[in-house]
């Protein structure tokens, strides 16, 4: 993989824009290698990205990309089962369960929840009166729907982005 973009996932219009010199020195300004690879470094990342603290981990991740040590398309194409796949994902650095079981809903392999602060919160905020719940509180909800109770739980809190208020569908209260 020669291209740090697409070592970032970036693809279709987006990966044409980033071969803009303009497009490219906004979003990505910084050193650039012999072959116009632009090498943002985690400070770069960090400060003009907006990363935080995830940007060594991204550094790490792009430079791992292009030295082919990491090759995310096998992930897409991986035959093994989603936990040996997952698995694997864990094993990078900077990736914990929330961002493996994100990444496998990306690859169409939606196992897990990928609780984050932000979801546990909204939850809480929905269907318990803003009270902080526990992770396997909202698992409890959603384990009926297998393995699309990540995806089922993600359109429920992000509901108020697409127009219909900020309340729950109410349709899963069957799941309650």
């Amino acid at each position: 993989m020669d291209d740090p973009d697409m070592a970032l996932g970036i693809r279709g219009d987006a990966a044409d824009l980033a071969d803009d010199p303009v497009v490219r020195q906004r979003f990505w300004p910084g050193r650039v290698d012999r072959k116009g690879r632009n090498l943002a470094g985690a400070r770069r990342l960090r400060d003009r990205a907006k990363t935080g603290y995830r940007a060594p981990y991204l550094a790490d991740l792009s430079r791992r990309v292009l030295r082919g040590e990491v090759v995310p398309e096998s992930w897409q194409r991986d035959p093994r089962a989603t936990a040996e796949l997952a698995k694997d994902l864990l094993e990078l650095p900077g990736v914990g369960p929330y961002v493996a079981q994100n990444l496998l809903k990306f690859m169409g392999r939606p196992q897990g929840l990928g609780l984050d602060s932000w979801m546990r919160a909204k939850y809480g905020r929905l269907f318990h009166g803003g009270r902080r719940v526990s992770d396997r509180t909202i698992e409890r909800r959603y384990r009926k729907l297998g393995v699309w109770a990540g995806p089922a739980l993600w359109l429920e809190l992000t509901r108020d982005w697409w127009g219909d208020g900020d309340e729950p569908s109410g349709g899963w209260d069957s799941l309650s």
